[in-house]
């Protein structure tokens, strides 16, 4: 089992027994989204339905004033 397998198989789980309604994602490149995406598509998981990008420059301006 690859470790997308692994995670979305533990997220399904999850997501049959009600503890979740959706699921995200936070700083995944875009390749590795796809990939998850593929797996969820192949075995019937639930597929990622946010992504959040986090910019740590961002907020390294924002803590500096500037």
């Amino acid at each position: 089992m690859t470790p997308e397998e692994e995670v979305l198989s533990t997220l399904d789980g999850l997501v049959r027994a009600g503890k979740l309604g959706h699921i995200g994602v936070s700083n995944f490149s875009g390749w590795h989204l796809m990939k998850s995406l593929a797996v969820s598509d192949r075995y019937g998981y639930p597929r990622y339905v946010a992504h959040q990008v986090y910019l740590f420059a961002g907020r390294a301006r924002l803590r500096n004033g500037s």
